[in-house]
């Protein structure tokens, strides 16, 4: 088509449209823009650089194109179900000429809302941005933008539609859909008779215009998500990737899984990722004071949990040190993150060792829904914060964004209200970029620098046949850099792969304790395809970590410096049974690693459609603890001063260079149901059963005489001594008594009996079984008023800690956010409102009390 004439075509068919819109104004867009000289020019350079051709699209009567939907754009018939037809063909036109920019039309059914799961299920995505990786993108940066101009019925398209290709940016569709979409049935049909079909289709070229003057916008700027205002239906489709390494809907998933939205953190009003896992059924967050937590899924918690393996984007940060995560240093910007994904349950048969009794998946936005600036401010009782964020839309189907943050917490309280010495720092910066290289291959890079300071109160130095000196306050040093890349290919409708690879680098100097410096490479190779009635993902992995650790008489590791590396395979085949809902899921990870040798981590997964909205499934699983530095390098001494004793006594644990792998056998199966459209819930059980759990076995004391040195030594060592079993349960239901108000109800219990190993003298490692609440309930709701109000309300209950001396206690959050400007966020936030200071992780830490926290956010 000759530039002039669709030049021509557009300035009519504009003209006429907006007469015929009375609602539908340009955000980010004006009539005019697109009617001039350089938006003409901008969208034939831009189009034909991404697809080759010298127009943006050809007439539909071409039979190598097909049908764009333009034809069908306006149905005689004035019901609501033409209406629905006409919104599923214009996001069609959206997706497959507007973004994704492609050569040859992918099939309109692989983009559009599918009639039925099963239709979902068998459509996969032509161009899955992420088809395997962990990494996933916003649902809902845009919402709030495309309701108020479009309404209900078009966000529900944009949204299964942004879910399912990942493709389209944050800025894109506001544009789009405001030059394109708003027009009723009615208005359709009357300005497409106006206009005629002179030029095929008209509605293809405004649209084409409309992404050469919003593909970059001068001022883009973020769109605020409001997941609240989405259909309980539509919150049980939003797709999850922890439970299986690929896309599927959360109300298909074979697992006990539980999704933390962005709209439930900011409604919440947490401050921290401990914070935010509050929301999630059966979690056991512990707050230790300002810096530090306790956090665990299915019991052993305490403040070296080693059985929960968390991931950033795909990026492992459980430590080797003592195979847990040190949660004072994952200090993320929580408006970037898009969701968390809480799997309760072995994870090993494709995340490996360590993901023993669950998975914690922290995904981030990509670049493309960060776009534009933000700034936030917030203070209060605890501390305050301040971040700054810009993102920005590059050429050839690039985005990039980077943040810097700066984050103070005070010291905590005692029971007497005196101020503790455990106040916290950090400042933490970082990237990514996130690139389209061609409507097959997707491209991220990113990383995170970091650096603060932990306060504390440290034991005096000593040597053996004297005590410790007094104790002093003084500072952790805390610092550590990452860097990731992933590369993904669709190689066909039915096949992808990727590539991830990060290194990552932390520091932790402790005063009197131990400095350890650790730098550690990873890289992992995975590929999809499927085959007939099977669904097969295998991949290759490589791990290796290199620490060096300054000791101390308190603290000594043997050797210093240390290599491990760990090479491993997995395979995992999900085999359709019968008519697309009865599905077997078999797999194993194998892994080589320097501690125990050779681990196999096998899973079996049965999962039943019962019906359109009823999922049944039932698993078996095997998963392993693979020894840590603290297991097999350290030894640690205690000096204890016992009054009136001449000379001191000494406590010592060695490691044990032979201490084997943890194992867990678990059994556990689920339910999961959308009774009506605002009504679900999901209920799970397991049984878990261990082996070989870490004991401390005390040997033959020694006495020390070397006049004038006198002192004893009570010497232990580390074994696999114990064994035991759990068994529980979870329910999570929500309710949404009115479309803009959700609640959500969960309980969880939880039963652990331990018992030792012929042999085993450590009867003090019994008493884990009281470190985990048997009961634990929590009702939230979340409200969405008039005028850009949202009102939060949480009540959590947490039973006692017997081995900790901790009693149960009920605490009351509230949360209110405001938007008076669409730049412009208030929110206020308390939590512990209703009872009085309460200690949550052990009877001798500060407790935790009452807090306000005030938020301030600005976007540009």
């Amino acid at each position: 088509m000759p530039l002039i004439a669709l030049a021509r075509a557009s300035t009519s068919w504009t003209a006429i449209a907006s007469s015929h819109m009375s609602t539908a104004r340009l955000p980010n867009c004006s009539e005019s823009a697109l009617t001039n000289g350089p938006a003409i020019a901008s969208l034939r350079a831009s189009w034909s650089s991404r697809t080759g051709l010298v127009a943006p699209c050809e007439p539909a009567s071409n039979p190598a194109r097909g049908n764009t939907g333009c034809e069908a754009a306006a149905p005689e018939a004035q019901t609501q179900t033409s209406r629905t037809a006409v919104g599923i063909r214009q996001c069609n036109d959206v997706i497959r000429l507007g973004w994704q920019g492609e050569t040859r039309l992918p099939d309109w059914t692989n983009a559009c809302p599918p009639r039925s799961r099963a239709t979902a299920r068998s459509r996969r995505p032509v161009l899955a941005t992420r088809p395997a990786g962990p990494a996933g993108t916003g649902i809902a940066s845009t919402d709030r933008a495309i309701r108020r101009w479009h309404g209900e019925e078009l966000v529900e398209r944009w949204r299964f539609a942004r879910q399912s290709t990942g493709r389209i940016g944050s800025t894109i569709p506001t544009g789009l859909m405001g030059c394109h979409m708003q027009r009723k049935a009615s208005r359709a049909r009357s300005v497409r008779q106006a206009a005629g079909r002179t030029f095929g289709t008209p509605c293809v070229a405004l649209l084409a215009f409309s992404m050469a003057v919003c593909l970059h916008p001068a001022n883009a700027t973020e769109a605020s998500g409001d997941l609240v205002d989405l259909s309980l239906e539509q919150l049980s489709q939003i797709q999850v990737t922890s439970v299986s390494k690929r896309h599927e809907m959360l109300l298909d998933a074979a697992a006990s899984v539980f999704v933390i939205t962005n709209e439930d953190i900011r409604m919440s009003g947490a401050t921290s990722i401990p914070e935010a896992l509050r929301l999630a059924p059966g979690v056991e967050v512990a707050r230790d004071g300002s810096n530090s937590w306790s956090i665990s899924i299915r019991g052993f918690n305490n403040d070296i949990s080693n059985k929960l393996l968390v991931l950033i984007d795909g990026r492992s940060v459980y430590s080797p040190l003592f195979a847990g995560v040190f949660w004072d240093v994952q200090d993320l910007m929580l408006e970037d993150v898009d969701r968390i994904e809480v799997v309760a349950g072995p994870g090993g048969t494709l995340w490996g060792a360590n993901a023993v009794n669950g998975v914690i998946n922290i995904i981030t936005r990509s670049a493309g829904d960060t776009q534009g600036g933000l700034a936030q401010a917030s203070g209060g009782d605890e501390g305050e914060s301040l971040a700054l964020r810009y993102g920005a839309q590059l050429a050839n189907g690039a985005s990039l964004r980077g943040y810097l943050k700066s984050t103070h917490r005070d010291a905590s309280t005692n029971a007497a209200g005196t101020r503790g010495f455990d106040d916290w720092r950090m400042t933490q910066g970082g990237f990514r970029y996130d690139w389209d290289a061609s409507p097959s291959d997707q491209f991220t890079l990113q990383g995170d620098a970091y650096r603060g300071k932990a306060g504390g109160l440290f034991r005096g130095a000593f040597t053996l046949g004297t005590l410790p000196g007094p104790s002093f306050r003084d500072d952790s040093d805390l610092a550590g850099t990452n860097l990731l890349g992933r590369w993904t290919r669709q190689l066909d409708e039915d096949s992808d792969l990727s590539v991830q690879a990060y290194y990552d680098h932390t520091r932790r100097d402790i005063p009197s304790t131990f400095n350890e410096s650790r730098d550690t490479f990873d890289a992992e190779f995975q590929h999809h395809f499927r085959h007939g009635r099977h669904d097969v993902l295998w991949g290759l992995g490589l791990r290796w970590t290199s620490d060096d650790v300054d000791s101390t008489l308190f603290a000594t590791f043997d050797p210093a410096q240390r290599t491990d590396r760990t090479y491993s395979a997995f395979v995992q085949d999900r085999i359709d049974l019968w008519n697309e809902r009865l599905f077997l899921t078999l797999g194993s990870k194998f892994e080589r690693n320097d501690y125990t040798g050779f681990e196999s981590q096998p899973n079996a997964r049965l999962t039943w459609l019962a019906s359109e909205r009823q999922t049944l499934w039932a698993a078996a699983s095997r998963a392993v603890r693979i020894p840590s530095r603290l297991d097999a390098d350290l030894r640690l001494t205690s000096p204890v001063s016992i009054p009136g004793l001449p000379f001191p006594i000494y406590v010592n644990i060695n490691a044990n260079h032979d201490f084997d792998s943890e194992e867990l056998l678990a059994y556990e199966a689920g339910y999961r149901a959308q009774v009506r459209d605002n009504l679900s819930f999901d209920v799970s059980v397991f049984y878990n059963d261990y082996d070989r759990l870490q004991t401390t076995e005390p040997e033959q004391p020694v006495v020390v005489v070397n006049p004038p040195v006198i002192y004893i030594v009570l010497p232990n060592s580390l074994a696999n001594g114990m064994k035991g079993h759990s068994y529980g349960g979870t329910l999570a239901a929500k309710w949404s008594p009115i479309s803009n108000w959700r609640l959500q109800f969960q309980y969880s219990y939880f039963e652990l009996h331990l018992r030792n190993l012929p042999g085993s003298l450590d009867t003090s490692a019994l008493r884990a079984e009281g470190n985990s609440p048997r009961n634990q309930a929590s009702l939230f709701s979340f409200l969405s008023l008039p005028g850009d109000v949202s009102v939060f309300g949480g009540v959590r209950y947490v039973d006692a800690l017997p081995n900790r001396g901790v009693d149960s206690y009920t605490a009351f959050d509230l949360g209110l956010s405001w938007t008076p400007h669409p730049n412009l966020s208030l929110s206020v936030a308390g939590k512990n409102l209703a009872g009085s200071r309460h200690q949550e992780s052990a009877a001798t830490g500060n407790p935790t009390g009452r807090s306000v926290q005030g938020n301030v956010t600005f976007r540009f």
